[in-house]
């Protein structure tokens, strides 16, 4: 808790000092390393992913429970990197008409 505490700070101070859409990393090490962190660690779920780029992917962790999610940048050399951290996650509602 108090290290997602000291991030969500991190993000603040970075959002107030740069607001274009660069995504910043706030953590970097080894992807599997921080993956192992995520899943065990913090219970969290790989819920989304995308291409961002050709070297670079994104990935959306979410804990079920609590809501909380993380943004991780990975790269083709192995690294990730949390971009972004918050609360409140609601995964998407399947079926019936978006809100």
């Amino acid at each position: 808790m108090v290290k997602r505490a000291a991030l969500l700070m991190l993000i603040v101070i970075y959002s107030a000092q740069d607001a274009d859409a660069r995504l910043d990393p706030l953590y970097c090490e080894p992807k599997e390393k921080l993956r192992h962190a995520l899943e065990n660690k913090h219970r969290a779920k790989l819920t989304g992913q995308g291409v961002r780029g050709p070297d670079v992917g994104l990935e959306l962790w979410a804990e079920p429970e609590s809501g909380d999610w993380t943004l991780v940048q990975t790269y083709a050399n192995g690294q990730a990197c949390v971009v972004a951290i918050g609360e409140h996650w609601e995964p998407p509602q399947t079926g019936g008409e978006p809100s």
